[in-house]
């Protein structure tokens, strides 16, 4: 594992939980919401799916 993939795989972690870019990029030390936004790529989940976990 390379420190870039613990930084994805944290990142995704903390935004599945429901912490937002701005907090995540804190966390990993990411000063641009772009980095933030590079980093965590298309890991994000689907509305679909965050509306059928509240249900």
């Amino acid at each position: 594992m390379t420190a870039q993939s613990a930084r994805r795989v944290g990142g995704s972690e903390l935004a599945d939980k429901g912490a937002d870019g701005a907090q995540v990029g804190e966390i990993l030390g990411l000063s641009s919401s772009r980095a933030v936004r590079r980093l965590l790529g298309s890991n994000r989940r689907p509305l679909e799916n965050l509306a059928r976990e509240l249900v």
